[in-house]
């Protein structure tokens, strides 16, 4: 299975954006109140929250800066330790941005940068925080402190924690399964005293032919698997050609990432390979070979393909195949 290696990342103040009042707006999620925060570090502050993201940053001193310049633009370096640092010391193994916009004293937006998505967003106000969950989001509106209950207003914010971690690749995940085309007049291998599953299939004459590729079909029970292509022989006084139209869900490629594809085209039903003085029939792909009559007659055709069927992937996994 392909994995990522985890990354981490830092904040420092990078820019500060253009101040602008605009019209406070709900946040997307509403809050938990803690009545009696602790305040702390950053990570301990998203270890009390019960945050699941791995990295923390803490924005302080807004108390300071009601006059709307907490907004701005937020470096953050991610060590291998799983520090963050607003500081870039030259060991950083990566890094991101948490932009705060539209603060008003007690309400802001935020977002992060490419890479990452925020868990939890911790708004500390006078004795008590709100704490704003998310599932691996990258920008809100209109979060704010608790209410004050002597004016019933929002206390100003005195810091915020973001609690974030890597945002994982939407390429899809596959596993990968062995493949047969099968058309109306198909037969089975099982039928004919082979174990292993699959079917050969006569064209009668020249001519273009088409076929469903199924994938994980055990017994030749495609109940049991999942259609995952059309596959289009052409057999003609040229020889034998095919293309192969897969499913949305599907790729034609290996574990590897290569196309691993096996025809049998001959006057027999299956393939014949010498086993000491004797020829006997087989159904292996790596034995198929392509051996045309040299006039129009009838043949027998096996294609054989292993594919790739997306499914979910991993929470923890930037997904190009699975195992």
């Amino acid at each position: 299975m392909k994995k990522i290696s985890t990354m981490i990342a830092a904040v420092m103040l990078a820019v500060m954006l253009p101040l602008s009042a605009v019209a406070v707006m709900g946040a997307s999620v509403l809050p938990t109140l803690y009545d009696s925060w602790q305040s702390g570090n950053a990570k301990d502050e998203c270890y009390q929250a019960n945050s699941s993201c791995a990295y923390a940053y803490k924005i302080d001193n807004w108390d300071f800066n009601a006059s709307f310049n907490m907004s701005g633009a937020y470096t953050v370096y991610i060590y291998g330790n799983g520090t963050v640092s607003d500081v870039n010391d030259g060991t950083a193994i990566s890094s991101t941005t948490i932009t705060i916009s539209n603060h008003n004293g007690t309400h802001f937006d935020w977002s992060i940068g490419p890479g990452y998505c925020v868990c939890t967003v911790i708004v500390k106000g006078g004795p008590s925080a709100n704490v704003f969950n998310y599932d691996c989001a990258t920008s809100d509106e209109g979060l704010y402190a608790p209410t004050n209950p002597a004016n019933n207003k929002p206390y100003g914010i005195s810091h915020v924690t973001f609690c974030f971690r890597e945002s994982y690749s939407e390429a899809p995940c596959y596993y990968y399964e062995t493949a047969y085309a099968k058309a109306e007049n198909s037969e089975c291998f099982i039928d004919h005293g082979f174990s292993r599953w699959g079917w050969t299939t006569q064209l009668p004459e020249y001519g273009t032919y088409d076929f469903e590729l199924w994938a994980g079909a055990g017994q030749c029970d495609t109940s049991k698997g999942v259609l995952v292509g059309t596959v289009t022989i052409t057999y003609d006084g040229s020889g034998l050609t095919w293309s192969v139209e897969m499913e949305d869900n599907a790729i034609l490629e290996n574990e590897h990432g290569d196309e691993e594809v096996h025809v049998y085209a001959g006057t027999t039903m299956f393939p014949m390979v010498k086993q000491g003085k004797v020829y006997r029939p087989t159904v292996a792909p790596g034995q198929y070979y392509i051996d045309l009559p040299n006039e129009e007659a009838p043949i027998w055709v096996i294609f054989h393909a292993v594919v790739g069927i997306e499914t979910a992937c991993p929470e923890t996994t930037q997904c190009n195949y699975c195992e």
